[in-house]
């Protein structure tokens, strides 16, 4: 069983992907978590995977609460593996996790770095689309030599460095105090698709007399709603209007 959770698409595609090479049943974890569904059993010999990505090398929150209220009925001998995709570096992430599911009595066998095309448009300009293409090639990859690890139960992923281990440390904890809303808005092109309002993972978007609001003070952060846009008509305060979007092929 695969869980995960991707704002815009990476690691769904990334969850597809080795679905296909293991063969077992993906879970969105936003549906899960709006339907609160936290009790899983899985079949012998089955294994279980967490693929999402990085934001500020940490984990998003919605990941760790999902795990806090995970009831995963599973032997001793389960495989659990993670796989984070990010824009350059998961950092301490792997570490974050570790300790999350060893709250929930889960312990964690290995995880693996995923890089892939960047979103984070809030900050910075995003890649080219012939970069993207570049990306995601390598990402595909990178995938195959990860299906074959998972599928040989390797217990030798990614582990995290001191440096990692501090980045995480000093950043993360801008993100977990972060994550406001305030700066979202929709401008003029706004066609009142309600599009962000359906793509929102935590219903922090609805749609008053056609427009956009954003009804709670902080969100996850996964940029689905600016991203996915159809007219790029979301934008956060006034950087974002000339930067490009990006949203995964598979997406599409």
């Amino acid at each position: 069983m695969i869980f995960y959770f991707s704002g815009t698409g990476n690691s769904t595609y990334a969850a597809s992907k080795l679905s296909q090479v293991t063969k077992e049943e993906i879970v969105n974890i936003a549906e899960a978590m709006s339907k609160k569904q936290f009790d899983y059993k899985l079949r012998a010999g089955e294994k279980a995977g967490f693929v999402f990505p990085v934001y500020f090398y940490g984990i998003p929150t919605i990941v760790a609460e999902f795990i806090d209220e995970l009831s995963l009925k599973i032997n001793k001998n389960t495989y659990l593996y993670a796989v984070m995709t990010c824009g350059g570096s998961i950092s301490g992430a792997d570490q974050l996790l570790r300790t999350c599911l060893q709250k929930n009595g889960y312990s964690l066998n290995a995880c693996f770095e995923l890089p892939m095309v960047d979103n984070y448009v809030l900050m910075y300009e995003l890649s080219s689309l012939s970069e993207q293409k570049i990306k995601l090639e390598k990402a595909d990859q990178t995938l195959l030599e990860i299906g074959k690890k998972i599928t040989s139960e390797d217990q030798e992923g990614y582990t995290s460095s001191v440096l990692g281990k501090i980045t995480t440390q000093l950043i993360y904890p801008l993100y977990k105090s972060g994550r406001k809303t305030a700066k979202f808005s929709a401008d003029e092109r706004c066609i009142s698709c309600g599009l962000c309002e359906t793509n929102c993972p935590e219903k922090a978007i609805v749609l008053k007399e056609g427009k956009p609001v954003w009804v709670k003070d902080q969100c996850v952060h996964c940029l689905a709603c600016i991203n996915a846009c159809p007219v790029e008509a979301i934008q956060y305060g006034k950087g974002t209007k000339k930067r490009r979007r990006y949203v995964n092929p598979i997406m599409k």
